[in-house]
């Protein structure tokens, strides 16, 4: 018998330990729902909401971090929010590469801004310690042709770097108007100068193709122009304006002078001059310069065999014979106006042109462009030059009608209408084409009858080609392309315009045209099989199209204090549209 009772009450509570352990439910096998969790998002998944959300909530430098990630997804779609969130990015908290990505995404809020200097310092930043995007060299590449002169010429004075410097220099070469013969012996001088750049590794399309141009070296070259007559101060500055291409050519000394011989479009049938120029053997003709003359010379095209350059635009026609046109037609700056309204963002324009032919051209010209980029215009309204703009503004605008259903309204109830005028809210701007002495009064009569708030269009015509401010303080904020001989200054302009006066005054238009025409011959042939060649000269950034038609570029500029000043992208757009 065991003695010991501990050992008995152990050994008789064992059974009943293992008996509840064998029957007790086991829960090691059981078998668990577990629900997936989401994967973990990342911060490129984030929109930018999310993370502006998450930064105002982070440390620094994550907060840092998250406002440059937001920014760089608002580059396109938002850049003014863009910028105001690169304001709360403390640039010191950054490491290396996100500094260079700050100042990269800093540069393309600025560019779509059309801050272009600021976009030029933002990318000093980026150029020295990484390569950039090809991208950014094209927003390089645009600032430095919308920044001033004076600007260009500081960088280059002041550069911030040795590869901006490369650019600045670029830029300026492109940005002379020169003989196409020493425009391109300063880009090989360039090139042997910067061969390691980065300007030279992405050349822009336009100077390469302007590289590769064969030049057309005429021996001699007949001129028509009217140079007796009442047109005979047209012809005269024409003719100043290419003799002065052509000294500037001579004087450089780069190849073999043509013989220019000209003729006066008024002593003789065109028809006629053509049959002897081409007997007499010139190899190039140029002119004439009034549209009833070309229009009558072109009646002789199939006889042409060699390249003519038209210094008017007559034609829409594709011409089988060698036959360019260029000249300074508002019709085309209608169309430019178009573009540059449609981009910005409107869609409901008036217009509002001179009672004239010349009015009644550039009116059909916008309409047909502004149906071309899908939009509609309805009445095309026009003025008289009797003095009274106030009555063909009031009745483009409908504010007499407004007043005349106020009447109505007040003979249908028998009594006097509390009535305030108004103008009608179905347009978002006006295109309007006028002399200067007509746009003075014009657009005091538009603002005077409600229309103050509406954005401006015009044609080049509406300036004088001198700053009057005084003047022209009433064509304040007036949008309007402008060609470089009216609105930029130069080395070269400056030498021409002190020995040839009349490169100044209401005929520079005619003169830069002659100057163009000159620096242009050249290039033709090759232009119009060249696509995107083009050529900065005094009437504009030129290319040919394939109906040989030289095609003229303008910077836009609005009135202020009198003055034409650059008009930024920015500050054109109709930022209620986007």
């Amino acid at each position: 018998m065991n003695s010991n009772p501990g050992i008995n009450t152990l050994l008789l509570a064992l059974p009943l330990v293992l008996l509840t352990a064998c029957s007790a439910p086991s829960n090691q096998y059981k078998t668990v729902a577990v629900q997936p969790q989401p994967p973990a998002v990342t911060i490129h998944e984030m929109s930018s909401a999310e993370m502006i959300a998450e930064a105002q909530k982070a440390q620094e430098p994550r907060k840092s971090q998250l406002y440059l990630d937001a920014a760089s997804k608002l580059i396109y779609s938002d850049p003014q929010q863009a910028r105001g969130l690169l304001n709360l990015v403390n640039t010191e908290l950054l490491n290396k590469a996100e500094r260079i990505n700050y100042y990269s995404v800093l540069a393309s809020v600025e560019y779509r801004l059309g801050h272009y200097i600021d976009t030029i310092q933002a990318l000093t930043k980026v150029v020295p310690e990484a390569d950039m995007a090809a991208a950014q060299y094209d927003e390089l590449w645009h600032s430095l042709q919308e920044i001033s002169f004076a600007e260009l010429q500081n960088l280059q004075t002041n550069p911030p770097s040795q590869e901006i410097l490369a650019w600045a220099e670029l830029a300026e070469i492109y940005r002379t108007p020169e003989d196409f013969a020493q425009q391109q012996a300063n880009i090989n001088r360039w090139k042997m100068h910067w061969a390691g750049s980065s300007a030279l590794q992405f050349m822009p399309e336009a100077l390469q193709n302007l590289e590769n141009l064969q030049p057309y070296a005429p021996r001699r070259i007949a001129i028509m122009l009217p140079l007796s007559g009442s047109q005979a101060s047209v012809g005269a500055a024409v003719r100043d304006g290419l003799m002065a291409g052509y000294y500037e050519t001579q004087r450089e000394g780069l190849g073999k002078m043509p013989e220019l011989v000209f003729y006066d479009t008024e002593a003789s049938n065109p028809m006629t001059q053509l049959a002897e120029i081409q007997a007499q053997g010139a190899d190039l003709i140029i002119g004439p310069v009034r549209r009833s003359v070309a229009a009558e010379a072109l009646k002789s095209r199939a006889t042409v065999k060699v390249p003519w350059l038209l210094l008017n635009q007559v034609s829409n026609t594709d011409f089988n014979a060698p036959i360019f046109q260029f000249g300074l037609a508002s019709e085309n700056e209608a169309e430019l106006a178009a573009q540059r309204a449609w981009a910005d963002g409107y869609r409901n324009p008036l217009i509002l042109t001179a009672d004239s032919e010349w009015g009644r051209r550039v009116a059909d010209s916008y309409k047909r462009e502004w149906a071309e980029l899908g939009g509609d215009v309805g009445k095309i309204y026009t003025f008289k030059n009797d003095g009274d703009y106030n009555a063909a503004s009031s009745e483009a605008l409908l504010v007499k009608s407004s007043s005349r259903r106020a009447s109505t309204l007040s003979n249908i109830l028998g009594q006097q209408v509390e009535y305030t005028p108004r103008r009608r809210q179905d347009i978002d701007m006006i295109f309007a084409a006028a002399s200067p002495a007509q746009g003075r009064r014009l657009k005091p009569a538009l603002d005077f009858y409600f229309a103050h708030d509406l954005p401006v269009y015009t044609v080049s015509n509406m300036y004088g080609g001198q700053p009057k401010p005084t003047q022209d303080q009433d064509l304040n904020n007036i949008r309007i392309p402008l060609m470089p001989w009216l609105s930029e200054t130069s080395i070269v302009k400056t030498e021409i315009e002190s020995n040839w006066p009349k490169s100044k005054g209401p005929l520079a238009p005619l003169f830069a045209l002659g100057l163009d025409a000159w620096r242009i011959h050249p290039s033709l042939p090759q232009m119009v099989h060249t696509p995107n060649a083009q050529i900065v000269g005094s009437t504009g950034v030129l290319s040919v199209d394939k109906k040989r038609e030289v095609k003229r570029e303008l910077k836009w500029h609005r009135f202020y204090n009198g003055r034409p000043v650059p008009l930024s992208e920015k500050d054109s757009a109709n930022l209620q549209a986007r």
